[in-house]
This record gives structure tokens, sequence and C-alpha cells, in this order.
């Protein structure tokens, strides 16, 4: 339930669906193809074609991927569930925000007058920096009964919700930089 785990939950969330758009966009998955054209109407010089990533496709496939297992019964504590959830869930969200119209230029001799455009995912690196900044501002939560159930709530403000795009996380993170057989990590000293 830590910071760290928030982290990586968030941005494998992001790369399975990621990796599964492109993998439609490219032809290598037989089951999906090109993102459909945008309704949107473009300026003058501007014309939809190319072939789209397509995000619904690799959003709905690797969400069923990687929030199968933590949605069985015996996948550990409620709490952890919820939280691994809500982070697969908000690195999707960010993958979400970082599809961009991308176009290219056609013209005589290079003068681009008519510019041929689709939707196409930022690069995972982009992705993944926004998600670290994610992690430096994560928000420290406990598992509480709001209402009939119990929810994840913001531990020092749990006048708010969770919101839709922070990552969360349950308890504080060990020093890794020291030996801690407990939980496994033999530091990084004299390494």
């Amino acid at each position: 339930g830590t910071r760290e785990a928030a982290f990586v939950y968030a941005l494998s969330a992001a790369t399975i669906s990621h990796t599964i758009a492109q993998a439609c966009t490219s032809g290598d998955l037989r089951l999906c193809s090109c993102a459909p054209i945008p309704s949107q109407i473009l300026e003058p010089g501007y014309r939809w074609g190319g072939c789209a990533d397509n995000l619904h496709y690799g959003l709905m496939m690797g969400s069923k991927f990687a929030d199968a297992p933590l949605k069985m019964k015996r996948a550990g504590s409620h709490a952890n569930k919820l939280m691994h959830l809500h982070n697969s869930e908000v690195g999707r969200q960010v993958l979400k925000d970082a599809l961009v119209m991308k176009c290219k230029c056609h013209g005589v001799s290079g003068s681009c007058s008519i510019r041929t455009c689709w939707r196409g995912l930022r690069d995972l690196r982009e992705i993944a920096v926004d998600l670290k900044n994610m992690y430096l501002s994560a928000t420290k939560v406990v598992h509480r009964p709001m209402g009939t159930r119990k929810q994840l709530v913001p531990k020092d403000i749990d006048i708010r919700p969770v919101r839709e795009k922070e990552l969360v996380y349950l308890q504080n993170s060990s020093n890794f930089c020291s030996e801690n057989e407990k939980l496994g990590s033999v530091g990084t000293r004299d390494r």
C-alpha cells in the first residue's frame, strides 16, 4: 500500500492500454483496427485521415487485463484492492488525456497546403513523467466507513472524497536505502 506501489499500478495500467491501442493501429491485433474518424469538423486545409490510435479498445482490454486479478475475492485486503483499482484507473485517465492531434503535410513542393490529421497517443515516456509528478503529490488515505460502505478517504483532509486524478497510498514507504529483512530489502550500502 505504499506510494511506490501506487505509481507502479498507475504506470502498468497506462502502459498496457497504450500498447494495445498502438498494436491496433499497427495491425498487430486482428480483433481491432484504427480508431473511427472523429465527427469534429476541422478548419480549412485540414482533414481527418491516417490511422488513429484505437484508445477506446486499448482502455477496454487493458482494464480487463490489469484489473482482473484485483477483482477476485482472494486478492488481498479490501483497502489494498480499492487503492490499486483506483490507481490503475488514474493511469488510464492520464492516458486518455494523452490523446493529441497529429498531422502530416501534403502539397506541391512541400507547401503544406493540406494537412492530414489523426488522433495519436503521446510517447509513453511523457505519460510516465506525468505519473511521476502525481506520485510526488500522492495523497495518503484511510479505509473508512462512508455511508453504507467503506471507502478510501484522505487521511488528513477527510472532508472530501478522493479525486479521480490523484494517486493514493495507504502506508508510508520504508527507507529503501537501509537493509530490512522483513521487507526483503538488502538496502544500498556497499553496493
